[in-house]
């Protein structure tokens, strides 16, 4: 079965983060800056300077939160990913996670890194390092979009 050993940097979640957001998080992020806008003008009755300084506030502060999160949740620890006809076994230190293969949208490469998409949008960001030859790198991807393509 294709396995990967890895540390992710902070400056790689970052940058992973960026291109994501200018792909397609940019939505969300404009969501959670106007809907807090449009609540406080509502609950108020009224479209003043001060509603819509304080709805944009609580939308600047919505999408920091976005912003910050994926960095906040950061841990430098090793990474073992191993792949099997079930799906993804994710360890970090004593965290072991296991996403069925159903539940993973997509695998792609993406500026550098090769990703793996789960539907909820969460994501195992592997930096091309990992691997340690193009044809590790190749037999992984393959093994992933097989699995992903026949659904199972």
């Amino acid at each position: 079965m294709p396995s990967v050993v890895y540390a992710l940097r902070r400056d790689e979640v970052w940058h992973w983060y960026k291109k994501a957001w200018l792909r397609s998080l940019w939505p969300f992020h404009a969501f959670v800056l106007i809907m807090p806008l449009g609540l406080i003008c509502l609950l108020r009755q009224e479209v003043g300077f001060s509603s819509v300084v304080e709805g944009l506030l609580f939308g600047l502060l919505g999408c920091g939160f976005m912003v910050a999160y994926p960095q906040l949740r950061y841990r430098s620890d090793t990474r073992t990913l191993v792949l099997d006809d079930r799906g993804i076994r994710a360890v970090r230190g004593k965290t072991d996670y296991f996403v069925e293969w159903a539940k993973i949208a997509r695998v792609e490469q993406q500026d550098g890194y090769l990703v793996i998409t789960e539907r909820k949008l969460n994501a195992f960001i592997i930096p091309m390092r990992a691997f340690a030859s193009e044809e590790e790198k190749a037999a992984f991807l393959d093994f992933a979009e097989n699995r992903i393509s026949q659904g199972i």
